[in-house]
Formats: C-alpha cells, structure tokens, sequence
C-alpha cells in the first residue's frame, strides 16, 4: 500500500468515489455525475492550490482505495504560539473490497502524523455513527469544548446555491 498526498491529477479518481461513497449512504444525486465532477473538481482543485485543502490517499496497484480530506483552519495569532492551526477531517472513505485490510486506518494514522509535523492544535471530525469506532480506535475522543449552531438540516434543498453550486444569496 502507497500513502501520500493527492495531486490534481487524482481529482477525478477522487470525484468518482465522492459520489460512490454519498450514493452508498443513500444520497440521491440532484444533479448528472457530470456536472457534479465538474464542481467538484474546481472546488477541490482550488482548495489543494490554496493550501486550505488536503487530500490523503491509499493506493494499491496504481488506484486509489482510500481517501481523507482535511481542511486546515488558520487560528487567530496569539502571542505564545507561533503556529495556530486545526484540521477539519471530512470525507473519508474506502472502497469496499478494500475493507478490512486497515488501509482506512493506516491512512489515518498518516494523517495525524502529517498533522503534528505541521503543528496542528487538534483534528476534529464529526462521525456518522458507522465511524464512530473508527475515529475512537484512532485516539479521537468525544469533543466537549465545541458547541454547534445547526442552521439547515444536513439534507436540506440546496435552492440558494448559484449555478456553480457554491452557496450564496441568490
């Protein structure tokens, strides 16, 4: 197994496995997988060249089988600490004959490394219940210091999103 950091070249790859990973969720797409890798990419694209957005991938035989993405989240400068900084983990998911074989997790722990190297205060993630194992098995714990203002439901239309589907008033 290869773990490293995705390029703009696996956006695609990383497209494709979005909408498999949403569809076996039960989501069911508004828009044509077209149009929807469209987005996706200039989204991702921009994120990664911005450096707000980094994608960690498993690879085994030259595809990708496993994939996190982690928004980084600049911190206000404070004067005891020259680096402030968290990481938002989002997005991951593994192929399904790919389970079982702790790619999932070996990537994980990829990630946390990557995350101290760069000074990273915290990672949180915010687990559906199937991953909850998961992120406790990697060290994660029950966050007590955040607290949440819930404006939409996560399913909710997204009737005033642009034609791009960026959010937005309309």
């Amino acid at each position: 197994m290869k773990y490293r950091l995705a390029s703009p070249a696996d956006l695609p790859a990383l497209a494709q496995m979005r909408w498999d990973f949403r569809a076996e969720a039960g989501e069911a797409p508004r828009e044509s997988f077209d149009s929807f890798r469209a987005r996706y990419t200039r989204l991702v694209d921009e994120e990664i060249r911005a450096g707000r957005l980094a994608y960690w991938i498993a690879e085994q035989d030259d595809e990708i089988v496993a994939h996190i993405a982690v928004f980084r989240i600049l911190g206000i400068p404070r004067p005891m600490r020259t680096s402030d900084q968290w990481g938002y983990v989002t997005d991951c998911y593994t192929r399904p004959a790919a389970r079982g074989m702790g790619a999932g997790s070996a990537l994980l722990q990829r990630v946390q490394a990557w995350a101290r190297e760069l000074d990273f205060e915290l990672l949180l993630v915010a687990p559906g219940d199937l991953a909850e194992f998961f992120y406790r098995r990697a060290g994660f714990v029950d966050a007590t210091s955040f607290r949440q203002c819930q404006l939409r439901s996560f399913d909710e239309s997204d009737d005033h999103a642009d034609e791009n589907g960026i959010p937005g008033l309309v």
